[in-house]
């Protein structure tokens, strides 16, 4: 098995692109056994796994290449979502051409062996082949279909990751180590607080009232702007922002961060800025985008959320994807943005699929449900 470098919840080969701020794309890692397989987990997911997850490999012919990676916690042994995230799991390495599946599960065997039972009939009616299925607890892994002892002891075998020549070659080749946990991946892009929080607060109610102000012009008789003023301003600074961030700088001010964080509410607006998500610069984007999440009061959270979901897609990051999302998702529950991205990242679809333009307009719901055709819908239950 071959693993792509990437920090992924749901772990996409992603697109390559230009973007100078980017590490440069890492060298392939040969993956060799079980142990450097639990060793590659917390490099493909971009956070330690705890103690009670499951976590399923997809890889792909001919070299077996990572193709995605799905983790869930795992619930208690009876819990009925078992079987819809085991069929979900399976759909989605399906959609992605994955051929092969390797299941790992982090935890008491009494939480592990139900839920990979489940993957196993779920891959093996979708005709996917089993590579391993494994539990690792204690710094020690059991293999659930071998049962000789002399290389499955009944005590389970000691493993290192931190001594694992996986983690040495993704530490040679510059990539940023796994974060503590998933929710240290959530905690950048958690809202701001105290000192952040409060200049924002008062320049949103100064953007607030310059955009009634604006509104005020259109109303005026005898105006024949093709758009209203305020989507041009808005339209103005989106393009702005986008082009600072592309070219390595930043935002500072709170007066022009209100202001993206207001106007991104005007669907035209919005949809000025999706068009401009060229996925060559995600990772520029996606330095913007945290930064309105962050600071953006509740009503206004959605726009900019949805947006780093989009970008974090762009580069194959499902477990930021997910996290904007359930920060959109939050805020605005009936978000279409949000709502089309979340079915796109359940049903395992790949980068290749994050096109801006689908996500501009009324239509953009039926076009990407299209798009991905009746084999990506998810099952039912929660999201990863």
């Amino acid at each position: 098995m071959t693993s792509p470098p990437g920090n992924e919840l749901a772990r996409c080969a992603s697109a390559t692109g230009g973007n100078p701020e980017r590490v440069p794309e890492l060298p392939v890692v040969a993956v060799k056994g079980p142990a450097q397989v639990i060793s590659l987990v917390p490099w493909l997911l971009g956070f330690r796994h705890g103690n009670a997850d499951l976590v399923v490999i997809g890889t792909s012919p001919p070299r077996g290449r990572v193709t995605l990676t799905w983790r869930w916690d795992l619930p208690g042994p009876a819990t009925p979502v078992l079987a819809a995230q085991a069929r979900r799991a399976v759909a989605a390495l399906a959609v992605q051409g994955c051929t092969k599946a390797m299941v790992i599960g982090f935890g008491p065997d009494r939480l592990v062996a139900p839920a990979i039972a489940l993957v196993q009939d779920a891959a093996t009616a979708a005709g996917l082949e089993i590579g391993d299925l494994l539990r690792a607890e204690g710094g020690r892994y059991w293999s659930y279909l071998c049962t000789s002892p002399g290389c499955c002891p009944p005590e389970g075998t000691y493993y290192d990751p931190d001594a694992s020549p996986v983690t040495a070659a993704y530490q040679t080749a510059g990539a940023p180590p796994p974060r503590a946990s998933r929710d240290a991946v959530a905690a950048t892009i958690a809202p701001a607080a105290g000192a952040e929080a409060s200049p924002m607060r008062q320049a949103m109610e100064r953007a607030a009232l310059r955009a009634r102000h604006l509104d005020q012009r259109v109303a005026r008789p005898g105006r024949t702007a093709r758009q209203p003023p305020l989507v041009i301003s808005g339209i103005r600074a989106v393009t702005a922002a986008i082009k600072a961030y592309r070219d390595g700088g930043v935002v500072t001010g709170y007066d022009q961060l209100a202001w993206l964080t207001v106007t991104l509410g005007t669907p035209e607006v919005r949809d000025a800025a999706w068009l401009r998500m060229d996925p060559a610069h995600r990772a520029a984007h996606q330095r913007l985008w945290t930064t309105l999440t962050r600071l953006a009061p509740p009503g206004h959270v959605a726009p900019p959320a949805a947006l780093l979901a989009f970008t974090a897609w762009q580069d194959g990051n499902g477990v930021l994807a997910n996290l904007a999302l359930d920060r959109a998702l939050a805020d605005s529950p009936a978000d279409d943005a949000a709502r089309v991205l979340r079915t796109a990242l359940e049903s395992g679809a790949p980068p290749s699929l994050a096109d801006p333009a689908a996500m501009t307009g009324p239509a953009k719901a039926l076009k990407v449900a299209a798009d991905l055709g009746p084999q990506a819908r998810p099952s039912p239950g929660p999201a990863p």
